[in-house]
């Protein structure tokens, strides 16, 4: 890839814009169809919205597998709807509340079909749906501080989320990221890992590829912009585990190397 492409996506995605998927794969992508929501994929939103005393507004659940337990407002996306759309309409339905989006916090996957898009929102309307306005939706809605009285949880998976958004309303480890809406006919998901070296780098792993097994690591370095510009928001156990600069890379764009060998499996980083 040019540098020049290279910087401006990588500018996209730090900035928290769109990244267009283009025709081309860091391994062969399989037979594919369609994405058709609720037919051959599920999208489902769900959202973490917190007071000023950081309670956390819950749901108690009306559908009979599950029936008079709790959980934060969540649901399926439907055809022709926006991730945002999605949002605030389940937190409508089954809160009473409208809201706004603040940040996508997590993007979680259970295979290649179901995808749920965590999001830290905050109320701007309505009114906590009560007993009384129970529905097919839910029974009604609270405010919780996690602590008493103690809930019984339609399942614990949504616990360590709770923290993620407490955590990062108190003190943000990203910039503020939302969905772009840019069509695309396949489910294509990117991982992004970053972490920085003890010179405050931020090292970027763009992509891999080569055979299944290693024969050793190459790596290709471009300084881009001052990593103050981006606050870390790095996967912090990847430092431990990779070389902090080219340099120490053994590979064939490590010490003594003449050119890229093409069998190599190759790990592209870039420092900002």
């Amino acid at each position: 890839m040019a540098s020049g492409a290279l910087v401006e996506e990588l500018d996209a995605v730090l900035s928290g814009r769109g990244w267009e998927v283009q025709e081309r794969y860091d391994s062969v992508p399989g037979p594919a169809q369609p994405v058709q929501v609720r037919k051959t994929a599920c999208y489902v939103v769900l959202a973490i919205l917190l007071n000023d005393q950081n309670e956390v507004l819950m749901m108690q659940e009306a559908k009979h597998e599950c029936y008079g337990t709790w959980y934060l407002p969540a649901g399926r996306m439907e055809p022709n709807e926006t991730i945002v759309e999605a949002l605030k309409r389940e937190v409508k339905e089954e809160t009473g509340l409208e809201c706004e989006p603040l940040t996508l916090l997590a993007v979680e996957e259970r295979g290649p079909i179901w995808i749920r898009f965590v999001f830290l929102a905050q109320p701007t309307g309505g009114s906590l749906k009560t007993p009384q306005d129970a529905d097919a939706e839910s029974l009604q809605a609270r405010w919780w501080d996690r602590e008493s009285p103690t809930l019984p949880l339609r399942a614990r998976d949504i616990l360590p989320l709770i923290d993620l958004a407490a955590r990062y309303r108190d003190s943000p480890s990203h910039p503020t990221v939302l969905p772009e809406e840019m069509p695309c006919a396949l489910i294509c998901q990117r991982l992004l890992a970053t972490f920085t070296n003890d010179a405050d780098d931020l090292w970027v792993l763009l992509s891999t590829g080569g055979g299944p097994t290693p024969a050793s690591v190459c790596m290709c370095h471009l300084p881009l912009q001052n990593p103050k510009q981006h606050p870390d928001s790095s996967i912090s156990a990847t430092a431990g585990m990779l070389p902090a600069s080219p340099s120490d890379c053994p590979g064939p764009w490590g010490p003594g190397a003449a050119t890229p060998r093409q069998e190599c499996r190759e790990i592209r980083w870039c420092v900002l």
